[in-house]
């Protein structure tokens, strides 16, 4: 049997907050920019980085999915219909005559994914605390499309280390010692907020 979910919602509001989203985003990360939907009674949760909006909807089901900023609301732009639907279904997202694939997520199984929390305008340091937090799983971090963010914050965090190293070995400080404690700094400093 093939779950599914669905939210009815008007274009122009849910344009509306998306193109706020933009703003937000800015024009260099834009691109990259996943929105997160959140299908829940009455309401859709749409969430990027430094952002968490709730907006009135009709709903059926739970589910949970991502989409380009961009491309979402491209899409919308090209929707003939003020009133729109959006049936949710393993990896497709389906909308009039119009399809399109997007991870989903059922809140049925036995996983659930969280949101992820960073800035809006985040950068290396708020993306080395997420990865060094153990706060989130790697699915949680695959689902909000951030892998590759991650990976490039802890090498750069790693040649950080690498050159302070170099400088501090005149004093007999390890490079352990360096890494040990930016580690522990960085996860308390996310502890902290």
């Amino acid at each position: 049997m093939t779950s599914s979910a669905n939210f009815t919602i008007s274009k122009g509001k849910l344009l509306a907050t998306l193109n706020q989203f933009l703003k937000v985003a800015g024009k260099r990360s834009s691109k990259q920019t996943t929105v997160e939907i959140t299908i829940i009674d009455d309401y859709i949760i749409l969430v990027i980085p430094g952002v968490n909006l709730k907006l009135a909807s009709i709903t059926s089901s739970s589910a949970k999915f991502t989409v380009g900023l961009l491309y979402f609301i491209d899409f919308l732009k090209n929707h003939p219909e003020d009133i729109t639907q959006f049936i949710v279904t393993e990896n497709l997202i389906k909308c009039g005559t119009i399809s399109f694939s997007a991870p989903t997520i059922q809140f049925e199984t036995d996983e659930v994914l969280r949101s992820i929390d960073l800035p809006a305008n985040y950068v290396n340091m708020h993306m080395a605390k997420l990865a060094l937090s153990g706060r989130y799983t790697a699915s949680e971090i695959a689902f909000n499309n951030l892998e590759g963010q991650k990976e490039e914050a802890i090498a750069i965090l790693k040649q950080d280390i690498d050159k302070i190293a170099y400088i501090a070995q005149a004093y007999n400080i390890s490079r352990k010692d360096i890494e040990n404690f930016l580690v522990f700094k960085i996860k308390e400093s996310y502890e902290q907020g």
